[in-house]
């Protein structure tokens, strides 16, 4: 997990835009306010921070990757790995391997923590302390057949959802959730308001 708390950042927040300073990786950038005192980072394509703009905390959620360094295939495909920042206990494999029927590669992408062509972020903003974040698994290395000029469809690619604290734990590891309002009820009732 990246996180990152110091008494040197500031928050300025005006209206629904907020920048920080003393976090040098999210200088010059503008996140949006998502409820809860809560802030939402996006400086890069993959990049995902969140931050409690009242306690200081940011915890960076998923790392960038940038294709157009001209490396080789191999080397792509190793630095590609372990985009989301996560540990393990904050995936839910059981449930991804059932979700994918025992798809092999999709259970790889999900232990790789590997984002491929789709993407992450957070869905409905925070509400009484939680919100929850998608993850875009592919059963396959459709990204791949895509940057390349395959015709490797993503059509079968699934949303996994983990639900996140404004002091940036995750809660409920991330998971197929086939209602996600209901589920967010639920995590409510569990946890209560924070």
């Amino acid at each position: 997990m990246c996180f990152f708390r110091k008494k040197s950042v500031r928050f300025i927040c005006t209206g629904g835009e907020c920048k920080v300073v003393g976090y040098p990786e999210l200088e010059g950038y503008s996140g949006l306010m998502i409820g809860d005192g809560m802030a939402f980072f996006r400086p890069h394509h993959l990049d995902l921070y969140l931050a409690n703009t009242k306690t200081g905390k940011i915890r960076k959620i998923s790392k960038n990757f940038d294709i157009d360094k001209g490396n080789s295939f191999q080397e792509i495909i190793n630095r590609y790995k372990n985009l989301l920042l996560v540990d393990d206990t904050e995936i839910d494999y059981k449930s991804i391997n059932e979700l994918f029927a025992r798809n092999s590669s999709a259970l790889s992408n999900a232990r790789d923590k590997a984002i491929r062509h789709k993407e992450i972020g957070t869905c409905y903003g925070f509400n009484k302390g939680y919100c929850a974040i998608y993850w875009e698994l592919e059963p396959c290395s459709a990204y791949y057949g895509n940057i390349y000029g395959g015709d490797f469809s993503t059509k079968d690619a699934k949303e996994v959802y983990a639900i996140i604290n404004t002091d940036l734990e995750i809660v409920e590891p991330f998971r197929p959730v086939k209602d996600l309002n209901k589920y967010l009820e639920e995590i409510e009732n569990k946890y209560g308001s924070q």
